[in-house]
């Protein structure tokens, strides 16, 4: 992918702010201005609204002439008696002006433009300017600080390069002064890359339930132009329309079923431009979720000679005895429950804690021995989106605890939730675990869980045994036997997790195999002759953590690459936020035909993919990512397969035009442009237009940061442009 960017300057003697300066790409047209409301002072009256007259330390005089502008209306702030004290206007004062009716995007560089004349000069002091402040839902992010200029007595246009904060929603635009001057302010806006006519639906997301009631919302942009109506249609019946931002519509009472949703929208070029199309179904309010189960819980399917059960309501397998359910603890209240029209369960109020002896005298010669199984498991009801659960041996007094906070998913509330906890991870915590001498049991919904989950909720716990599973270490071919692709993209343009090659440099700390995690065993896995890859055998899901202060800022980037092998045919993927509690999920299921078995599959997902599933997925802030292979996955995929993952990393693959600030200093032209991690920029001349030939001024390689190249003017005219590749 490659972009041009084209800049005329006039010869040395000229003023920047009078050079002409043509901007152009070989794939697009011209950058379009954009006018902020009332930008031309051009509003009825000659009045100075919206824009908000503020000042301090003195008596400035605000004035809205009609004529003499640039043309015709424009603003004045006089501060001509004014030494000491500073005068301003703000635009979006109350409520930042969006940035997407302007065609903006957060993260983004422009250049922001405004005519001035001096018709006063001033003392130098504070020269005249704009200064930008970003916005987001929150309040003000960042500002760019005072960006001041020296005007002269005639109309001239000058432009600001400034970079909204990644995070944006909006801007206010704040116009200064010139101490002791007299200025005049015209055409007031920002320079916007053009863009054809673009349309989606923001909310409800595609697949959602919804009440009868709901709002339909939408966002619409065009460069150059102005969106003129929005349309919203329900299949083809047409609902209603929004003739500004914000595009909203507001259904009511719509009919129960499935309900195809889309938005029209139509611009001031004569456009037009039609939505994704988004599915909802609509739903009767539902009542409140009751405290406690209607329903029993699924009964057990393990065959009896491989278990050893504790407590199933269901009399499928004989429990052990005698065991203590309700010796001490931390709870409101606890007891045996009995379902209504069911089985009766055990019941855990309030949990802050709570015990259970399955040795209650302690005698070591009755102690629970379960080192013949490699798995417990328990199905949990609760009104919380935690637990965690320890196993003690007080022979030696090893007590691990498996944690499952609310940001894994893998807790809902109210309705049964099946655990199969392989032992493995439980020794894996505490080596000592003595698995033939097994005393406690614990249950815990308090400060030990990390995160913001719900603490003290109300459980009701069933089947709860131990058992050996079926799965075997897999015959051959059931595991990679060569390496994956060693990867072939620039080092500076990737933060890689994890690849077996060494191409890149790793993030430190990174917990690749979460206790938490529900498989028959996982670790590194080293191919015969070849690397060593991550496994994970009979998957259900895995967490991967990598929490404060080894976060990931995914920010930059806008893809996430893995490379799997399996012997199944579906994957789901998770990235977390837990600071907000965002976990979406990308789904592959067997259908989609992109999971194959028993070699490597490159997986290239958008991160796009995943935010517009959860669009408050925190990229500056990632902490878990998951691999997933069970009923989360519709269909009838093949679930708990064998995993072997490689080259897990964030990248970017699209090519952002930047766009150049220019200045003379010294006698030199000075481009500043910001750069992209992994492209490379190269700055090219013309003497004449007519040469066939571009001679290379300088050529740098992409950081992520602004950087600039200078060329000594020495009284001739030059031709440039920004090649990137």
């Amino acid at each position: 992918m490659k972009t041009e960017i084209k800049h005329f300057c006039c010869g040395p003697a000229a003023l920047f702010a009078t050079c002409a300066l043509l901007i152009g790409t070989v794939l697009a047209q011209a950058d379009s201005l954009v006018l902020f409301p009332n930008g031309d002072f051009d509003h009825p009256a000659g009045t100075n609204a919206p824009w908000v007259e503020t000042f301090g330390g003195g008596t400035p005089t605000y004035s809205y002439p009609t004529t003499g502008g640039n043309p015709n209306g424009y603003g004045v702030i006089d501060m001509t008696s004014d030494t000491a004290g500073w005068a301003i206007w703000v635009g979006g004062n109350t409520t930042p002006l969006p940035l997407a009716p302007m065609g903006m995007i957060s993260g983004n560089t422009y250049n922001f433009v405004q005519d001035m004349i001096s018709i006063v000069d001033g003392d130098g002091i504070h020269p005249p300017g704009v200064k930008i402040e970003s916005w987001g839902p929150s309040g003000k992010i960042s500002d760019s600080g005072d960006m001041t200029v020296t005007i002269t007595s005639t109309w001239q246009t000058y432009s600001f390069p400034y970079t909204i904060a990644a995070g944006a929603t909006g801007i206010k635009v704040v116009p200064l002064w010139s101490s002791s001057g007299k200025v005049g302010y015209d055409n007031i806006g920002v320079m916007v890359p053009p863009q054809p006519l673009l349309v989606s639906i923001t909310s409800p997301a595609d697949s959602a339930t919804v009440s009868t009631n709901f709002v339909l919302a939408a966002t619409a942009t065009v460069s150059p132009g102005t969106v003129t109506n929005v349309y919203f249609y329900d299949g083809s019946t047409l609902l209603g329309n929004s003739l500004s931002f914000p595009y909203n519509f507001a259904v009511s009472g719509a009919a129960l079923g499935n309900h195809a949703l889309k938005v029209v929208a139509r611009d001031s070029n004569g456009n037009a431009a039609t939505s994704s199309v988004v599915n909802v179904t609509v739903i009767g309010l539902a009542p409140p979720a009751p405290n406690y189960p209607t329903n029993n819980a699924p009964k057990p399917t393990a065959a009896a000679i491989d278990v050893i059960s504790l407590y199933n309501s269901s009399s499928t397998y004989t429990n052990i005895s005698p065991i203590n359910w309700y010796p001490w603890g931390s709870t409101a209240s606890s007891g045996d429950f009995p379902i209504s029209g069911g089985q009766v369960v055990k019941s855990y109020l309030g949990l802050g804690y709570a015990g259970v002896e399955v040795n209650p005298s302690y005698n070591p010669a009755t102690a629970l021995d379960v080192s013949a199984m490699n798995t417990f498991h328990v199905d949990v009801w609760t009104t919380a989106n935690q637990i965690a659960i320890k196993l003690v041996s007080t022979i030696n007094g090893a007590a691990p605890e498996v944690v499952y906070p609310a940001s894994g998913g893998v807790i809902t509330s109210n309705h049964w939730v099946s655990l199969d906890i392989p032992l493995s991870v439980f020794t894996n915590l505490v080596s000592t675990l003595d698995l033939s001498h097994i005393d406690q049991l614990l249950w815990v919904d308090n400060g030990d869980i990390p995160g913001s989950g719900v603490q003290q909720g109300n459980f009701y716990i069933d089947n709860v045994y131990f058992y050996s599973n079926s799965v075997a270490i897999p015959p051959v071919p059931y595991y990679p036997t060569n390496n994956s692709a060693t990867p072939t993209r620039p080092p500076g343009g990737v933060l890689a997790m994890y690849n077996s090659s060494g191409t890149y440099s790793n993030h430190a700390n990174i917990g690749w195999y979460a206790a938490w995690s529900s498989v028959f065993s996982m670790g590194n896995y080293a191919i015969t002759g070849g690397n060593t890859v991550l496994s994970y055998l009979g998957l259900q899901y895995s967490g991967v953590e990598f929490y404060n202060p080894n976060q990931i800022d995914a920010s930059p980037y806008n893809t996430l690459h893995a490379d799997i092998w399996t012997t199944a045919n579906q994957i789901a993927i998770k990235l977390v936020s837990t600071d907000n509690g965002a976990a979406p999920e990308v789904i592959y299921p067997a259908s989609s035909g992109v999971i194959t078995s028993n070699h490597w599959v490159s997986l290239d997902i958008p991160l796009s993919a995943f935010t517009s599933l959860v669009p408050t997925l925190d990229l500056t802030n990632l902490d878990q990512l998951l691999w997933v292979d069970n009923v989360d996955i519709p269909g009838s995929g093949a679930q708990n397969g064998n995993f072997y993952i490689d080259n897990v990393y964030f990248y970017s693959n699209t090519i952002v035009q930047p766009i150049i600030a220019t200045s003379f200093s010294s006698g030199d032209f000075n481009m500043s442009f910001p750069t992209q991690n992994g492209l490379n920029y190269s700055v090219q001349f013309k003497t004449n237009l007519t040469d066939t030939i571009w001679q290379t001024l300088s050529t740098l390689y992409g950081n992520g940061s602004s950087q600039k190249v200078a060329d000594s003017v020495n009284q001739r005219s030059r031709f440039y442009r920004l090649y990137v590749y």
